[in-house]
């Protein structure tokens, strides 16, 4: 059937370039800006891909590399679009210690938003931006005492409040007494108030330790003040996962 088709069009093509030659060399000069297209399409990276909205190809290497469920890929390897695409711009607000360390600030959020143990999981790819107006949320590393004068926070604690997400400097420096005493370390705390703020973003509450006592707590309980008996854990479960 294969044979027969490619016979058909190769007639109607030498037809067409005996009686209409313009015709025939605008359709080569069509088919050559295509495959042109189609190799730029080849090696283009998966944001691109999700930006063009169009048949697009990642090599083996890029699908392979990609985060479990980013992307769709059929028995071709064509790819895809995204489930949820999300962008986020950073921010750093009032009169930050002289030991923060901004750049680590920018790329240990990049490193949870990405992790494939996180909201990943449920479909989302986060890409920072530059520019506020093009960010769905922003997301801002401030003084502690700053957040006293921002509605629903606390200079106690980290905040999501309307489409920015408040990480407490003194809480991403030291985390909290709860979180000590529990065993986590200072980069799984960062793990979780980062994934926990975020996800209220995403349009979660607050849960409890109800999955009972010594098994991981959710992400989405506040961890940073009881434990109730749970595991400190720094990633969403699949409830909370299913939730969104």
């Amino acid at each position: 059937m294969t044979s027969r088709v490619i016979g058909f069009f190769r007639r109607v093509f030498e037809l067409s370039v005996k009686r209409w030659p313009y015709l025939a060399s605008a359709v080569i000069l069509a088919t050559v800006s295509m495959s042109v297209a189609s190799a730029s399409a080849a090696s283009s990276t998966g944001e691109d891909c999700w930006r063009m909205l169009a048949t697009c190809q990642l090599n083996v290497e890029q699908i392979e590399a990609a985060t479990p469920g980013q992307f769709k890929t059929a028995s071709t390897l064509a790819l895809t679009d995204y489930t949820h695409y999300a962008t986020y711009k950073i921010e750093f607000q009032g009169s930050l210690e002289s030991t923060t360390d901004t750049n680590e600030f920018i790329a240990q959020v990049a490193e949870t938003l990405g992790d494939s143990r996180g909201w990943s999981r449920a479909g989302y790819v986060f890409n920072r931006v530059q520019v506020a107006a093009q960010a769905d949320f922003i997301l801002i590393l401030v003084q502690a005492e700053v957040l006293d004068t921002i509605p629903g926070c606390s200079s106690q604690w980290s905040c999501r409040s309307g489409a920015n997400v408040y990480i407490n400097e003194d809480r991403w420096n030291g985390a909290t007494t709860a979180w000590d005493n529990a065993g986590g370390s200072l980069r799984d705390y960062r793990h979780m108030v980062v994934n926990h703020e975020v996800g209220h973003w995403l349009g979660h509450g607050h849960y409890n330790c109800s999955q009972g006592v010594n098994n991981l707590a959710p992400v989405m309980q506040q961890q940073s003040i009881d434990l109730q008996g749970c595991k400190f854990n720094s990633w969403p479960l699949q409830f909370e996962i299913n939730a969104v």
